[in-house]
């Protein structure tokens, strides 16, 4: 099977490419229904409230956006015969999805922040909404 895959290093490279997405798709699956899920059955049970609004703003699945875009910034390496174009072309797709994925989740944790300061009574009559909205 090497032999054939050395042979024909186009259809190797599909090949490495394909499996390297069905990996990523799995990596994302696993973050985001395993990892995810836990989370929010851990904070459901928790006492405290603002762990609720990390969960209400989807920070955590967010989060989990940025797993298939390690997995195949890394795993690009493994990929035989990829070559140094295709290589560059995923890390830097790669990158730009870790940088969008972390932006889109630190804009949840400004919008989580916000409903945690408005929990107390107190804050109600100061609101900070516009500073978030400005940082966002």
């Amino acid at each position: 099977m090497i032999d054939w895959l050395e042979a024909h290093p186009v259809l190797g490279q599909l090949i490495g490419l394909a499996v390297l997405l069905a990996v990523s798709l799995l990596s994302y699956f696993m973050a985001r229904h395993l990892v995810v899920g836990t989370i929010r059955r851990l904070t459901a049970r928790s006492p405290v409230r603002w762990d609720n609004a990390l969960v209400d703003h989807s920070v955590f699945a967010r989060f989990a956006n940025v797993v298939p875009a390690l997995v195949a910034f890394y795993g690009i390496e493994l990929v035989p015969h990829a070559g140094e174009d295709i290589e560059l072309v995923v890390r830097r797709v790669s990158v730009a999805v870790m940088i969008f994925a972390t932006i889109h989740a630190a804009v949840a944790v400004l919008s989580a922040g916000n409903s945690i300061y408005s929990l107390d009574p107190e804050n109600r009559t100061r609101p900070i909404k516009g500073y978030v909205q400005l940082a966002s």
